[in-house]
């Protein structure tokens, strides 16, 4: 397998691996802060929208109040009290409007309150014609028409406000809730990336001390040893890598090694063999007589020497090239 035979490979996949589980961690915590941006978007574009739809139809029923302020006021003539009147009419049917949209965008518990505040405008209303109706009966007098609508309207713009309290504490609400779940998720992604670090940094340094570090440790201590004359243990091997290669080659070192100390040791016994061979041929005792030399032992102790040398001559060629 060529995965299994290059020590390259196995290492790009060990980095290459912990940074893509790294990066997926990192995108799974982007994920889910942009699911808390999401929902911050919706509640953008819902709660805090219709809050300021409630503060804008708010803002048009204290216009609609001022108009018939206006009308009582400074409606002397017809034409006048006409106009103001008109701009009074146009402005309640603006808040009835908004408050019938509204009570279909808002969450459903609030549904009924503001259903509830457009049948309250709708009675502020009619209270309002019986009071247009008594000012022109009495030849336009602001004081009978304000007597039939005196303070009414104080019920309906404190209904509004709190309608707009309750729209601000239930964001508000929501706001604090996305934010505690951005946080923990900013926390969770955060563990996650350094536990996942932790370990991976760990199995990384196991995997490369067991790997990679313990064998050329172990080659170079066996090649400490051949150097100094020493032979070792066998390495262990079985890996078909570039350092699975490396041990094969520090272990055919060794064997050759021994396998030549061995021939080194064998060809001395012989040669010490040869040696006493041609002293008990050449030497005598003193006051002995000289013995009569074999000339066929001293060829064989001859060719037998040659034989040796030339030997030792090949296996030093060998071992030079």
């Amino acid at each position: 397998m060529p995965f299994a035979r290059s020590l390259r490979s196995q290492s790009l996949l060990l980095f290459g691996g912990s940074l893509l589980l790294m990066l997926l961690i990192a995108l799974a915590g982007f994920g889910l802060l942009s699911r808390e941006l999401h929902r911050y978007q919706h509640l953008i574009e819902g709660p805090l929208e219709r809050l300021v739809e409630i503060d804008d139809t708010h803002l048009t029923f204290k216009i609609q109040v001022q108009e018939w302020k206006n009308f009582l006021l400074r409606g002397g003539d017809a034409a006048t009290a006409e106009r103001y009147w008109q701009a009074f009419l146009t402005r309640e049917a603006e808040v009835d409007q908004r408050l019938q949209q509204l009570a279909t965008r808002v969450d459903p518990e609030l549904q009924p309150r503001l259903q509830a505040l457009r049948a309250q405008h709708g009675r502020l209303g009619e209270r309002y014609r019986a009071g247009h109706a008594a000012y022109l009966a009495h030849d336009r007098d602001p004081r009978r028409g304000d007597a039939e609508v005196r303070g009414i309207d104080r019920e309906t713009a404190e209904g509004f406000a709190a309608l707009v309290d309750d729209l601000h504490g239930h964001t508000a609400a929501q706001i604090a809730a996305i934010r505690a779940e951005a946080q923990r998720d900013i926390l969770l992604a955060g563990l996650a990336l350094l536990l996942c670090g932790g370990g991976l940094l760990f199995l990384g340094v196991r995997l490369v001390e067991r790997r990679l570090v313990d064998p050329l440790v172990a080659c170079a201590r066996q090649l400490g040893l051949l150097a100094r004359g020493r032979f070792g243990e066998r390495l262990p091997s079985g890996r078909d890598d570039e350092l699975g290669r490396l041990t094969l080659s520090t272990n055919l070192l060794r064997e050759a090694a021994v396998q030549h100390t061995h021939d080194l040791r064998h060809q001395a016994n012989e040669v010490g063999a040869l040696s006493a061979l041609l002293a008990s041929q050449l030497l005598t005792e003193p006051g002995q007589p000289a013995r009569d030399i074999d000339p066929q032992v001293l060829k064989d102790v001859s060719r037998r020497l040659a034989d040796i040398a030339g030997d030792l001559q090949e296996a030093a060629s060998q071992r030079q090239d």
